[in-house]
């Protein structure tokens, strides 16, 4: 496995309070406010597909991803791990650590998660006031995002699909 590095919960706490504490609709239109809302310079965009904003945890990360989807937000994303690529059981168990780690960090702002979907890509979620926080080991990276309700909502409809077409098989 590569030189792997994990946000601390301190800064899981941090990020954690600044998506959860975010009010607004997920409209384009309302990034600039969001964006100073929240502190972090922009590096890159806005374009058409989003924004990126330094959010100053190298080595682990110093982007956040804001993504677009026409005239609205859809995801505000943050990696917790740098890379662990592959099926090592190093890789494995080092983002399964870095997962539950960030799990209970995120648990210590928000409290009880309100769903917890185990598996091959783990997540758990909590509602906020702005859409839904989400801590997944997507098995590369293990990331905390904030979703807008319809994005989530629409991901759900995306993997009950997968489900059902692998049943059929």
């Amino acid at each position: 496995m590569n030189s792997a590095h994990v946000l601390t919960p301190a800064q899981l706490v941090e990020v954690t309070s600044k998506l959860a504490g975010l009010r607004w609709s997920w409209s384009t239109a309302e990034v600039d406010r969001v964006v100073a809302e929240l502190g972090w310079p922009v590096a890159a965009g806005p374009t058409a597909s989003g924004v990126v904003l330094r959010v100053g945890f190298a080595p682990v990360t110093d982007f956040a991803e804001l993504a677009f989807a026409g005239e609205a937000a859809t995801i505000f994303s943050v990696m917790v791990t740098s890379g662990a690529v592959g099926e090592s059981p190093d890789a494995t168990a080092f983002r399964r650590d870095a997962f539950v780690a960030a799990v209970q960090a995120v648990g210590t702002v928000l409290g009880e998660p309100t769903d917890r979907r185990p598996g091959d890509r783990p997540e758990v979620r909590w509602l906020a006031p702005s859409g839904i926080i989400r801590v997944r080991d997507g098995g590369v990276f293990v990331e905390l995002a904030l979703l807008s309700a319809r994005y989530a909502a629409t991901l759900d409809e995306w993997s009950a699909e997968e489900s059902t077409d692998e049943e059929e098989w």
